[in-house]
């Protein structure tokens, strides 16, 4: 059963809100605020809600929402405050403190008890929620440290630091083909099909994070054999029919192998385009002996506008 505290320094508004309430709650008294703030220290099982009148002696109501607000307990703890005031001004004022509600006198038996209960049960759910989302966030930091971890050792493994080298250098072969070709078709057709070209390798985190989800163990191995986006290029042209040339003629050269092609043309309310995959071996040379780099080519092509 919840504990409940009523703060009143008048004897009949104390006995009535026990009476109401008793069945349902332990009801705890405090004539003054001075006795209310003892009763939340003292509370081995906490208080559940507070009923508080705003004008008491020794230590009024507000001075106890201050008290409240400096030791943190108006997160864990509703407070009702009872009152015949009804101006609006008190009450935003008391609402901007951190009450949760308000108890009009005189009293009526149904709307009292609705009130309570309502008050515990949402901060009940709200002290649940941000518990679980404590716990979530330690996890996530816990993930995050172990991560940070895992791709230190990556960069520290020199195995991993000749595949990134490896990922490096097709990245710029890949980007020297593409200025050609760039270069070449300015010159034939007096335009340049291409808007930009952005590169990426991915990091060791991102790296980790990937393998991790897939099942695999972070090896060298596992990394060629089980991820195809380590080293990526993106493409940006102005044209339908350049993107498709312009990938023709990269697929065509001796030292780039064609793993797998994917085009996807979507269409939205406002602009259409082409989403072109290309998955490719590139061919490398370390002390004259060729490698291969597997390479990821996300090129995006963005053309017309639909009538609104």
């Amino acid at each position: 059963m919840h504990r409940i505290l009523v703060a009143d320094d008048v004897e009949i508004n104390r006995e009535i809100l026990r009476d109401m309430l008793m069945d349902d709650y332990i009801v705890e008294i405090a004539e003054d605020g001075v006795q209310a703030v003892q009763k939340l220290q003292e509370c081995p099982d906490g208080i559940a809600a507070l009923l508080l009148d705003l004008q008491m002696p020794n230590m009024d109501g507000y001075a106890v929402l201050d008290w409240m607000n400096e030791h943190k307990k108006l997160k864990t703890v509703p407070v009702l405050i009872i009152s015949s005031e009804r101006s609006a001004a008190i009450e935003n004022y008391c609402f901007e403190l951190g009450v949760s509600d308000f108890i009009h006198k005189p009293f009526e038996s149904s709307l009292v008890r609705n009130r309570v209960k309502n008050a515990i049960k949402l901060f009940t759910y709200k002290n649940q929620l941000e518990q679980k989302v404590e716990e979530q966030a330690a996890t996530l930091e816990k993930q995050y440290q172990i991560i940070q971890l895992q791709a230190e050792k990556l960069r520290e493994a020199k195995p991993f630091n000749l595949l990134m080298m490896e990922f490096s250098a097709a990245i710029l072969e890949v980007e020297t083909k593409l200025k050609v070709l760039n270069a070449e078709f300015s010159q034939e057709y007096n335009r340049n099909p291409f808007e930009s070209i952005k590169s990426r390798l991915k990091s060791p985190e991102s790296i980790y994070e990937k393998l991790e989800r897939k099942g695999h163990p972070i090896t060298v191995d596992n990394i060629r054999e089980h991820l195809t986006d380590v080293a990526g290029l993106r493409v940006i042209c102005s044209f339908p029919d350049d993107i498709y040339r312009l990938a023709e003629l990269f697929i065509r050269q001796d030292d780039i192998i064609l793993i797998r092609k994917k085009v996807l043309q979507l269409s939205e309310t406002w602009i259409n385009f082409v989403i072109f995959l290309l998955l490719s071996l590139v061919v490398i040379f370390r002390d004259n002996t060729p490698a291969f780099s597997i390479w990821h080519w996300f090129a995006r092509l963005f053309f017309g506008r639909k009538n609104p």
